[in-house]
């Protein structure tokens, strides 16, 4: 009987841990990002009740942007260890494609695209 409840522990432990680690991958994003390009703006990067990823501006030198949400309805795609969705241009009123990648030194690689043109910016984590 021990030797059953170890194994189905074991064997729990070995499915939880792999789990748990691209859960942690996935959050990744979470929290503040700095991008000085963008008007010097910072922005909180959260996950909604619906399971996607948003971001909204909490600072900025322009005063118009704050409040506003420019991350919009990203999801984590695990295979290519990247975020999906829209990212919303307040100064252009466009909405681009948007992938994000985090980088080796722990940047936010943000990359919007509209049809043959795109923008690639560079998030600092605050």
């Amino acid at each position: 009987m021990k030797k059953t409840k170890k194994i189905i522990l074991l064997f729990l432990l070995a499915i939880s841990t792999p789990l748990a680690y691209l859960a942690a991958q996935e959050n990744i994003i979470e929290g503040l990002w700095y991008c000085e390009a963008l008007d010097k703006t910072t922005m909180k990067i959260f996950k909604s009740s619906d399971g996607l990823w948003y971001s909204t501006i909490i600072s900025s030198q322009n005063a118009q942007t704050i409040g506003k949400n420019i991350l919009k309805k990203l999801s984590y795609d695990q295979k290519n260890k990247e975020y999906k969705g829209d990212l919303y241009s307040p100064s252009r009123n466009m909405t681009l494609a948007a992938t994000l990648t985090i980088t080796n030194d722990n940047k936010l690689k943000v990359v919007g695209k509209k049809l043959i043109i795109s923008k690639t910016f560079y998030w600092v984590r605050m």
